[in-house]
């Protein structure tokens, strides 16, 4: 079975923002998408909010791009 961290897991994971932040982020690409726009990723609506920085962000998507990353991967031991 392959496994899978999303973003905002791994931003809070790293401690770069909260929960409550992260909701706030996917909250605002819904409602984006809700009123007609492009669907946006969540990491570049993070930067836009000023959550996170671009090279931030570049980081975190090179981690899952190359397969669970260390921070989530604690969670699927058995």
């Amino acid at each position: 079975m392959e496994r899978h961290c999303f973003f905002g897991d791994i931003v809070r994971l790293r401690g770069l923002a909260s929960a409550e932040q992260v909701l706030t982020a996917l909250n605002v690409q819904r409602s984006q998408i809700e009123n007609g726009l492009r669907r946006r990723f969540i990491g570049d609506v993070m930067v836009d909010l000023g959550l996170l920085t671009s090279p931030q962000r570049n980081e975190i998507l090179a981690a899952q791009s190359q397969g669970v990353p260390e921070e989530c991967a604690a969670g699927y031991r058995s």
